[in-house]
């Protein structure tokens, strides 16, 4: 047994530990250090001496302040033990319920104890430990994963977010023309800084417009004027008359006695005009989504791309502070009204060009579904989200066309939603240079009279000619590798288990087109040319899968494996190049 931590306090001691048989991780040597972040959330609670962490120096006295803890990976099973040392009955809570399938309670609920599994789901969890009925305290761990290299597994998270923030982009340009040249942009997480840098000179130049031909609205305002200062007599006026109020001795107007003071209710233009406050408050949106942007990126660990991330946002806190200080916006105060609408910025020069902005930014800041809504990452389904968008990028540049963004995304009343989602079958088509089409369909289901069991591949691209005749390709996505030494001496390399392989030969026989349905004439077409599974894995010396027998199968069998990992997808390109060359 391997013990790993121990959170003990006056009533309840938790220990975590893992079995010393467990599996070989691959990449632990790549991991400096785990996280393990403890909060009390009773008042008064102390924890007591018998609190540790592995990874650590050992116990420490202020438990709140320590974060290193032990590495804990995915696909390990850990035991964990709850006991309450009071009569008390404990629970324990967490994100995922999934996890405490494998727990058990004794004693009446005082004992917990059982297998903790996370499966391929990587990421940070929290747990929640009760006492009563009270919580007690949480802590915070981190689960790595075993078969992807930390960096590749970073990779994967910002290439997923640079493609899904570029088809973004690209949408906003084509629904609103924000510009004619859109560069897809660099990895990073921040996908609405993003935004904001694309947008930060056409909101400047628009503002600064309004700051030199503003739209001035007309305001009504109460003053005391002597009376022979007073204009024009209107309903106002002759009621203070009639009532005797105002200030100062009485002053006879003819016959009518009035006081020297009247309150006087009088026009005058404002910049205090719903417009102007409803720019102001995406200003101040802005800068409060600059700052928490900053304090998010704090968090990270220190290096050249979060000082640059850090010096960006604080130039752009600078440069919004400035434009919150122009007239127009400096004069507003207040929100504007409830359900506010105007003409004023659909139309006038300047205010055009910063709404259209500022609804921009506001729509981009609500991306939601797909990978984005991952809280634990699962690794299975990260790993087929990134081969579907890198498989649209290799295609986009073998045919020269860009990734049709409008199958890709599409804009709710919440803002905009990434269509991508695991169980949903979702179709992209590209144009080839001969006149044929190409389908890529995401999560397809071929089911019906002509299925005895539904078939679901990961990916399927469908080569259509004039006659919308398809041949077929189906791509599946496995995470899972074998490296043992019998796999290696059969196949030449390390690849997805026999079992994903035999999936291939399934989908080969059972995906069929159907000429004609009748008793008499049935005529069933095998469609599928070739079913390959994409595993991640980098070959140690560059040439060596082409010796395998994975990759010589494709051809010759019409069934094989192809390794793809960011920075490493040549291997797919060249597939993809073959597949579509025009026929001779």
């Amino acid at each position: 047994m391997d013990n790993l931590f121990c959170i003990e306090t006056e009533k309840i001691r938790l220990e975590w530990s893992r079995n010393q048989d467990r599996d070989t991780v691959i990449f632990a040597d790549s991991i400096p250090h785990g996280l393990l972040v403890i909060k009390p959330i009773r008042e008064g609670l102390t924890f007591e001496e018998g609190t540790w962490r592995s990874g650590s120096s050992g116990a420490v006295k202020d438990v709140a302040s320590e974060v290193i803890g032990p590495r804990l990976f995915e696909q390990t099973d850990y035991n964990l033990y709850i006991k309450s040392k009071t009569d008390e009955e404990i629970t324990l809570e967490t994100q995922n319920p999934a996890l405490r399938r494998d727990l058990k309670t004794l004693e009446k609920g005082r004992l917990i104890f059982g297998t903790i599994n996370f499966g391929s789901q990587v990421g940070r969890s929290e747990f929640s430990v009760s006492s009563g009925g009270k919580p007690e305290f949480r802590f915070e761990i981190e689960v790595f994963p075993t078969k992807l290299d930390p960096g590749d597994y970073e990779r994967i998270l910002d290439e997923i977010q640079e493609i899904m923030t570029g088809l973004v982009l690209e949408y906003l340009k084509s629904t609103f023309g924000i510009g004619k040249d859109m560069i897809v942009p660099q990895a990073t997480h921040l996908e609405w800084l993003v935004l904001l840098r694309k947008l930060v000179d056409d909101l400047d130049r628009a503002l600064t417009q309004i700051a030199a031909h503003p739209k001035w609205g007309l305001i009504r305002t109460s003053q005391e004027t002597r009376v022979e200062r007073i204009r024009r007599s209107d309903s106002h006026i002759r009621r203070s008359i009639q009532k005797g109020s105002g200030r100062g001795k009485l002053v006879y107007l003819g016959e009518i006695a009035v006081r020297e003071r009247l309150v006087e209710r009088r026009i005058r233009p404002t910049l205090d005009t719903p417009e102007h406050r409803w720019l102001a408050s995406q200003l101040i949106r802005i800068r409060r989504r600059l700052a928490w942007l900053y304090m998010e990126e704090s968090k990270r660990e220190p290096g050249e791309k979060r000082d640059q991330s850090l010096n960006e946002i604080r130039k752009m806190e600078r440069r919004f502070s400035r434009l919150s200080q122009i007239e127009p916006i400096k004069e507003a105060i207040g929100a504007p009204p409830l359900g506010f609408a105007s003409v004023q910025l659909l139309y006038a020069p300047g205010y055009r060009e910063a709404y259209h902005a500022c609804i921009i930014l506001s729509l981009g800041l609500h991306i939601e579904n797909g990978p984005f809504t991952l809280s634990l990452k699962d690794l299975g389904l990260l790993y087929e989200y990134w081969c579907f968008l890198a498989l649209l990028r290799l295609l986009a540049e073998e045919t020269g066309q860009p990734i049709p963004v409008r199958e890709m995304i599409a804009l709710e009343q919440c803002g905009l939603r990434i269509l991508l989602q695991k169980g949903r079958e979702q179709t992209v088509q590209f144009r080839l240079s001969d006149g044929r089409k190409l389908e890529i369909i995401y999560n397809p289901r071929f089911q019906g009279e002509n299925f005895l069991v539904p078939q679901q591949p990961d990916i399927v691209l469908n080569l259509l000619d004039s006659k919308n005749q398809p041949i077929r390709f189906i791509l599946d996505a496995k995470y899972r590798i074998d490296m043992s030494p019998k796999y290696l001496q059969q196949y030449g390399s390390v690849g997805p288990p026999d079992d994903a392989l035999n999936v291939l030969y399934r989908y080969r026989g059972a995906i069929i087109d159907v000429d004609t349905e009748t008793e008499a004439n049935f005529s069933a077409n095998h469609t599928v040319a070739q079913a390959i599974a994409l595993f991640p894995y980098k070959e140690t010396s560059s040439g060596a899968f082409r010796a395998c027998r994975l990759w010589s199968a494709i051809e010759r069998l019409g069934v094989g494996a192809i390794p793809i990992l960011p920075g490493n997808t040549h291997y797919l390109a060249e597939w993809l190049h073959e597949i579509l060359r025009p026929p001779a």
